[in-house]
């Protein structure tokens, strides 16, 4: 029997099951391709930050990690805008940037874990509704129903629940992979924000130049904070 067949004889409910399976489908697959956007090498990239930084100083950060277009660079971005306003002012626009950057990338992952729970249980709904149906006809015409009416009748009323928890399992794989994904990325920005800031502190910018931070910042890098998030939603 095929997929149609089997979807024509569970009942109304199976309609709504896949209709959730493909808009939970489509928000996974389009959070799964954000989630590989947002990586990046963070030990090529660090090395390559770090180089940019002693010889070109701040300016020279910025125009680097504009080409990037991943987390770990915007974050590095948004830092360096706020080098000349001291340590302090410097870590707290990093964090700031970090929550946004993490914001954008578990936004809608929510969706798809509510699928994963929704589908089951309205599955389960039609296949309840489905049994009682079919005890009420049992009922009515106990005369006239054989074993096999009665097995064809409830092996039909038992495929919404068994769609419904077809949908949600691989529904909540794709979940849980994205949200591995997520903390392995939070893990790298994290790591080279810290890297990237001690190397701030240490003061160890381009030579003659102090720590970088009497450049000019060209306004094609220097985005105010609002304009960046607009950007990101």
């Amino acid at each position: 029997m095929n997929p149609l067949e089997l979807l024509l004889r569970g009942g109304l409910f199976m309609w709504p099951i896949l209709l959730l399976f493909l808009g939970g489908v489509f928000i996974a697959g389009e959070r799964c391709v954000v989630l590989r956007n947002a990586r990046l090498e963070v030990g090529e990239f660090l090395v390559k930050l770090k180089s940019v930084y002693r010889h070109g100083g701040s300016p020279a950060v910025l125009g680097y990690c504009a080409e990037k277009d991943a987390p770990i660079a915007n974050i590095i971005r948004r830092g360096i805008l706020k080098h000349g306003k001291g340590v302090d002012h410097l870590r707290a626009a990093t964090e700031k940037a970090a929550r946004e950057e993490i914001f954008y990338l578990e936004r809608r992952i929510g969706i798809v874990v509510s699928i994963a729970i929704i589908a089951p249980v309205l599955g389960l709904f039609g296949t309840l509704t489905g049994i009682i149906g079919i005890l009420q006809s049992a009922q009515l015409h106990a005369t006239t129903l054989g074993p096999g009416d009665l097995a064809a009748a409830l092996w039909q009323a038992l495929l919404p629940f068994t769609f419904g928890v077809a949908v949600a399992m691989p529904l909540l794989a794709l979940r849980y992979y994205y949200a591995a994904g997520v903390r392995t990325l939070v893990h790298d920005m994290d790591l080279t924000t810290t890297e990237f800031l001690d190397l701030l502190e240490e003061g160890s910018g381009p030579p003659g130049k102090g720590n970088g931070d009497s450049q000019p910042i060209s306004p094609l890098y220097a985005l105010d904070e609002d304009e960046f998030f607009r950007r990101k939603v």
